[in-house]
């Protein structure tokens, strides 16, 4: 149930895509029929919910085709890399692939058949020296060797997919910070840019004072919470709450978080609770944060903003 309704374009603003690059490379006259096989297995494997396949169309076979390709992938803005290494290629290709594309860097192959005793399209040993290219060149990189029928397969890649995913995700989060970690509470304390530079979310900084501007300018207002309320009411009595006020009050924090997550685009929050709620005789913020948490803002309690980023990286 959600008690606010999302705009489509904030809605469309949290649609985080993740944009895979795909191509195959091949030596011309060398297991072509191998290479076309293996690369439309791999690629009907690879339909992942909230990811993009991008895929050159050519099969790279010179070292002009992979600098077309390079150019290709960094117009499209990919946000990961994967290399169908076909059969054996010259390693030139790989290289100017990886030159020019910053991103994150898969390598796949699937183990050819051996039918005379030697093997005739040497997708392994493609592997095996494009692997060794790569890590001369300081450059970090996954390798996948295994057919994309397989269930081991499949949830190395869809691992290593979940992983930079959230790595984006996390690069360009917003995460509000209502007032500082609560008194007392030393592990809630952190470096603001060491965060940034290492995790990657922009902290948002909001004064409590702020929260309680929002709280009087609320209870000035005209809205009319009845329906909302009696649906709030409706939805927790397993829970045992009956306090109409309590839940009244619990919905109206709710109200003025949701406001600020609106106004400054933010993907999670934290909140302190404490003691200012209490002293103000408001009553605590847990169901609060729970409404959000059910939408998808991960939002923490006691202004714990790394227990945000945390519930942000789970979600």
């Amino acid at each position: 149930m959600s008690f606010v309704e999302a705009s489509e374009k904030e809605e469309k603003m949290r649609e985080n895509y993740l944009r895979v690059g795909i191509c195959t490379i091949a030596r011309e006259k060398m297991g072509i029929g191998h290479a076309k096989n293996m690369s439309l297995r791999i690629k009907q494997s690879l339909k992942i919910p909230k990811v993009e396949n991008i895929v050159f169309p050519k099969s790279i076979s010179t070292s002009l085709l992979s600098r077309e390709a390079a150019q290709y992938f960094l117009e499209k803005s990919v946000d990961m890399l994967l290399i169908i290494n076909a059969t054996y290629v010259p390693a030139q290709l790989v290289v100017n692939l990886v030159q020019h594309l910053k991103v994150p860097l898969v390598i796949w192959t699937v183990m050819e058949e051996i039918k005379t005793g030697f093997p005739e399209v040497g997708s392994l040993v493609g592997l095996t020296q494009n692997a060794g290219v790569i890590a001369k060149m300081r450059k970090d990189f996954e390798l996948i060797f295994g057919p994309p029928e397989s269930k081991v397969t499949l949830q190395k890649i869809s691992s290593i997919v979940k992983t930079i995913s959230t790595q984006k995700k996390l690069s360009w989060a917003r995460i509000g910070q209502i007032g500082k970690g609560c008194p007392g509470m030393l592990d809630t304390e952190f470096h603001l840019l060491e965060l940034q530079n290492r995790v990657g979310p922009e902290v948002v900084y909001i004064p409590i004072d702020e929260f309680f501007n929002e709280w009087d300018k609320f209870l000035e207002s005209k809205i009319d919470e009845n329906k909302i309320t009696k649906a709030l009411v409706q939805k927790i009595p397993r829970y045992g709450i009956t306090n109409k006020e309590i839940v009244r009050n619990s919905l109206k924090i709710y109200l003025v978080l949701y406001e600020f997550v609106k106004r400054e685009s933010l993907d999670a929050l934290s909140f302190r609770c404490w003691p200012e709620l209490k002293s103000h005789g408001i009553g605590a913020p847990c169901l609060a944060l729970s409404l959000l948490n059910d939408e998808g803002y991960p939002a923490a309690c006691e202004g714990d903003l790394t227990a945000a980023i945390s519930m942000l990286t789970l979600y």
